[in-house]
């Protein structure tokens, strides 16, 4: 293809018709994509810029539906000079059509622009957070864009600073954890589980797990802890098992003994999740840890856990172990399995996390004091409130009353009776 080609689109993306603007705006990614002599593959930057700007919004929102397609196929050298001023003019929109357009690629973008040269960074970070930080603000209550902007937040650690990340979006995060719609809830969680993962100094990262164990997992409205579940669920498939083991097991089976049955229902969900990670003979002891709760909550006095405990026993029964030393997985009937992948991958998480995942050892101990004083007294508001609730189904509606590291996985059975369906709408 020559520039002679592309001229055409230049053209028409000048005239007043804006059907025509609109096509060229759909077609642009293709073009930008094609390989061009030169540096001539920066020819239609000027089209592109403009047309982001665009009066009409309907263009702006054809530019905006492909912005992510255009960002993958320019090249790392240009991507500064040829995505951050239509981005940023993009994310300050205020057209609802245009956010719609932008948003559900906007991750890929932003992993784009976190490879710019580290000469340039510095000022696209900037603008680029500003931008960010306006289109949060205008977002209102639309869950849906929501949603989708929590999804795009997990590349934000390659492109903003650590001390950028924690001030503003590891909060907003918190935010839509908390009190976002069901549905934004699970991306909420996904994007703290991975800015603590992606966190790349110790203090930051120290200060944002703790806030995670004090206000959800101690958390004294039940709500805080089925977000903590959720934390929970989304942090299974990033870190390795022994941090699983190190850093969520503890709290998980603390959940299962949670006062309020839809806490207990939700962390159910993960046993299955963290049989996974048990490897034998050492973990000898977590297993039956798990074993015990599982057998414990299928015959739970609320008749909506039992049943669901029962349902979820035989894929408990069925999920593999790993053996130490063996070539693959163990099965219930002795036999191995291929599992090389799996132990492959497993242990290159756990080696990054020995050089990138160290906490402030200060700060670990004194929650650790904490979660030890504070043990007793959640443990009895847990006694006292199952001598109050007798079969536990009045409990379902408290909203305030157990500290316990309890945990809410979106993925959990939801609750049958229609009293108990209103607190399921939170869990997502």
């Amino acid at each position: 293809m020559s520039l002679s080609q592309l001229s055409p689109c230049r053209h028409l993306a000048a005239r007043a018709d804006a059907e025509l603007r609109r096509t060229c705006a759909l077609g642009l990614p293709a073009l930008m994509g094609a390989p061009l002599p030169g540096s001539s593959a920066c020819y239609l930057h000027d089209t592109w810029t403009d047309l982001a700007a665009d009066h009409d919004p309907l263009v702006r929102a054809a530019i905006a539906s492909s912005f992510h397609l255009a960002a993958c196929s320019v090249a790392p050298t240009d991507a500064c000079r040829l995505l951050r001023r239509p981005l940023v003019t993009l994310l300050r929109d205020s057209c609802p059509e245009v956010r719609h357009a932008l948003l559900p690629g906007l991750g890929e973008t932003l992993q784009v622009l976190a490879g710019v040269d580290d000469m340039h960074k510095e000022g696209v970070a900037a603008d680029v957070h500003q931008a960010l930080l306006a289109l949060s603000a205008g977002l209102g209550n639309n869950w849906r864009s929501q949603q989708q902007l929590a999804e795009a937040l997990h590349a934000l650690p390659g492109l903003l600073g650590v001390d950028i990340i924690a001030d503003h979006w590891a909060p907003y995060a918190f935010t839509l954890l908390l009190s976002g719609a069901a549905a934004v809830k699970p991306a909420a969680a996904a994007c703290l589980g991975k800015l603590l993962r992606n966190c790349r100094k110790e203090r930051p990262r120290t200060d944002l797990y703790c806030r995670i164990i004090r206000e959800l997992a101690w958390g004294r409205s039940c709500f805080a802890r089925l977000a903590y579940i959720q934390v929970c669920a989304a942090a299974l498939p990033i870190f390795s098992s022994r941090w699983v083991k190190e850093h969520v097991l503890e709290g998980v089976l603390e959940m299962l003994s949670d006062e309020v049955p839809n806490v207990r229902l939700a962390a159910l969900g993960l046993l299955p999740a963290l049989k996974q990670t048990i490897r034998l003979p050492e973990d000898v002891e977590q297993l039956e840890q798990l074993t015990s709760a599982m057998t414990i909550l299928m015959t739970d006095n609320d008749r909506d856990v039992s049943y669901a405990a029962r349902s979820v026993h035989d894929t408990f029964k069925r999920t593999p172990l790993r053996v130490t030393g063996g070539s693959g997985l163990m099965e219930l009937s002795g036999s191995m399995t291929g599992g090389s992948d799996v132990a492959a991958a497993d242990k290159a998480k756990e080696e990054a996390e020995q050089t990138e995942m160290e906490f402030a050892k200060d700060e670990m101990e004194k929650l650790r004091i904490e979660w030890c004083s504070t043990g007793p007294e959640r443990r009895s508001r847990r006694a006292a409130a199952g001598m109050t609730t007798g079969d536990g189904s009045s409990s379902n509606n408290n909203s305030g009353s157990g500290g316990s590291s309890s945990s809410s996985s979106s993925h959990g059975p939801m609750r049958k009776s229609n009293s108990r369906g209103k607190m399921d709408s939170h869990i997502g």
